[in-house]
């Protein structure tokens, strides 16, 4: 009998450590998790700033920030006019006016019907951790060609 009492303590011991265990693992995939869907939610943030600035600068017409917008106002329909952008203004913006939201206009490209590649701004010189790139379909208004128009953001 006293055998069969030293096989029940192992047994209870070893059920003991694989219950543990089991839940270390459980608590670990939930922290994991977890964690997991707080990069998901901070990389959705950055996605919708950064599509949020693409938009702007063709859909909006700011004179003191052409990373705003870009569009052309159009005095005779008293409106921008969306789409038609002034790459004349993107080219001309400074850095300092890059800035935006916590988020950094790193380069701003576009890609004529031609096939000709055009770089209208870069940043330059730094390194960032994490860059997204969003296009839009524009009408250059300098040279009233359609343009697809490349902008990349960094954090």
């Amino acid at each position: 009998m006293r055998d069969k009492g030293g096989l029940f303590s192992f047994q209870g011991a070893f059920a003991l450590i694989a219950m543990l265990f089991t839940g270390m693992v459980v608590v670990y995939s939930a922290s994991s998790f977890a964690g997991k869907t707080l990069e998901n939610e901070k990389n959705a943030e950055f996605e919708r700033k950064t599509i949020f600035i693409a938009d702007s600068m063709v859909k909006n017409h700011n004179v003191e920030n052409p990373f705003l917008g870009a569009a052309v106002f159009d005095p005779s329909l008293g409106r921008v006019r969306p789409n038609a952008v002034s790459l004349e203004a993107l080219r001309n913006a400074g850095r300092e006016q890059a800035q935006i939201a916590g988020i950094t206009v790193k380069k701003i490209q576009a890609m004529h019907e031609n096939g000709e590649k055009e770089t209208i701004f870069d940043y330059g010189g730094k390194n960032f951790s994490e860059c997204l790139a969003a296009q839009r379909f524009i009408v250059d208004w300098g040279k009233n060609r359609k343009t697809l128009l490349e902008v990349t953001a960094c954090e």
